[in-house]
Order: structure tokens, then sequence, then C-alpha cells
């Protein structure tokens, strides 16, 4: 069938760089009969990752392998630049590592909404690593404050967060792709819905998902809710923004978000001790 299609539209398929994974939970994966595939279909290679537009992706889509690929190499790049750090500026170990880790450990990170806080915490040592480099910082010295302060890091998943409103921006104000702009529906568009208070306040829908681990993780339900909820205010300022004023006031915004919640771990650490 597949052969058939790929004919119709004049394109060929290689059995000998062709790969298939099957994606699901755990459950369904091992309900798979993998020997009797193999026989049905001997020239296809049947893998546990596959890369896809430089992502790796898994079977069950938890990106562990992915998070593990840019680790590794943001930390080969941070050992390179290590052995030279003396004969470099201030300036130019800066933007080395700019272009060389954080460009990395932000490439396609819309994927990594609903991380596990093992693979969160995986790629923010990356980040911490980068930046003990940047301000010279012993290993096992504080870092936080020098992220916040003289970076103006957020933390891995703020980046996350800034990148999915982002892409929300792009679907109101049109220049998204159709299949991200179909997953944007306002509550004051459906006239059943036009009479309630949400309807006045810019929010936009939130379908309902029976998983609350997998489907939770799209863009169609992870989008409209991390929209929905910003203060009714600063949406409406962010799209009445341009795109470079959007980044920076979303970015102070996502910055006063986190420094609350350190807070908040920090007293409740000290109320535990």
């Amino acid at each position: 069938m597949t052969d058939a299609w790929l004919a119709s539209n004049r394109l060929r398929l290689n059995p000998e760089k062709t790969q298939f994974i099957w994606l699901g939970g755990r459950i369904q994966l091992q309900k798979i009969d993998t020997c009797s595939l193999h026989l049905r279909f001997p020239l296809v290679q049947f893998s546990s990752a596959v890369r896809d537009l430089g992502i790796t992706l898994d079977p069950t889509l938890s990106f562990t392998d992915q998070v593990h690929s840019v680790s590794r190499s943001c930390f080969y790049h941070l050992r390179q630049l290590r052995s030279i750090r003396s004969s470099l500026s201030p300036h130019a170990i800066t933007t080395l590592t700019h272009a060389l880790i954080c460009t990395r450990v932000d490439f396609g990170n819309a994927v990594y909404i609903g991380l596990s806080s093992c693979n969160a915490q995986k790629l923010q040592s990356v980040l911490n690593a980068a930046a003990r480099l940047i301000g010279g910082i012993p290993k096992f010295g504080h870092i936080s404050a020098f992220i916040r302060d003289s970076l103006h890091w957020l933390p891995i998943q703020q980046r996350v967060q800034f990148k999915t409103i982002s892409l929300m921006r792009n679907c109101l104000t049109g220049v998204a792709p159709s299949y991200l702009r179909s997953a944007c529906v306002l509550v004051s568009s459906l006239p059943a819905r036009a009479s309630l208070r949400s309807s006045s306040h810019g929010l936009l829908i939130v379908p309902l998902m029976r998983s609350a681990t997998a489907q939770s993780r799209s863009f169609a339900y992870a989008g409209p809710s991390a929209w929905n909820s910003l203060p009714h205010a600063l949406r409406l300022e962010l799209l009445a923004l341009s795109p470079s004023q959007f980044r920076r006031r979303l970015k102070t915004c996502l910055f006063a978000g986190s420094s609350a919640v350190a807070g908040r771990e920090r007293t409740d650490l000290s109320g535990a001790l």
C-alpha cells in the first residue's frame, strides 16, 4: 500500500534507508509481536529510536534518548571550550557558549512539553555547566543567582513555556501554519459559549483529554492551556506588541513566575527544616 502511494506521487521507497517505529504506551507496546512483523516485512528495519528533523523519537515519546543526545553533545563542546577558556575574552566565551550550547538545548524544545523532571534536570545541568564556564564559577558553587541576574537565562521548564506561548502568539496573529492555527479556537467564536465570562477574556478552548500523561502533552492541549494561564491584561498586551517586544515582555513575565516559584520552594524547605 505504501509502495503504491509513493509510486502514484512519483516517489520511491528505499527499504535500506527506511526505519519503522511503534509509538504508544508501555502496555500497548508489549502487545506487539515483533517476530511476525520481521517475517512479514523482512526489508524494513524496526527501531527503538529514530531521528526525524533532528529530534530523536522513542516509542513512548519520553524523549529520554533525545535528552541524552543533547547532553552528550553539549558536554563534549563544554570540555573543548574549557580547554581554551584562558585564551578567550569574556565576550568570546559567552558568544561561543550561546552558539554551541544554548542553541542545542533550545532546538525543537517545543516537544519537551510535559518532560519528566528527571530529563528536565539533565538539560538544566547542561545550562548550569555552561553558566559556570562563562562566569568562572567552581563546580559546586551556587549558580542560580548568576544565571538569573547576569545571564538572564530562563530555567528549562520556562524555556519550553516561552516557546509554546510564542507559537500560540503566531497562531493568534495568523502567521503560523494552518495545522497549528486549527488548535487555537477562541471561546467567543462558539455561539453556545458567547455569553460566558471567559468569552470576554480572550480565552481559548482547551479540549478534553482522556489521558493525563500522553494526550495532555499535545500542542492542541498544552498550547491553549499555557496561553490561558497568562493574566488577561497581559494576553491583550502581548498581542499588541511587535515580535521582539513580545519576546522581551514574555521573558520578563516568566522570570517573575520562576522567581516566585523558587521563593516558595525555599520557604517550604526552611519550614521543613
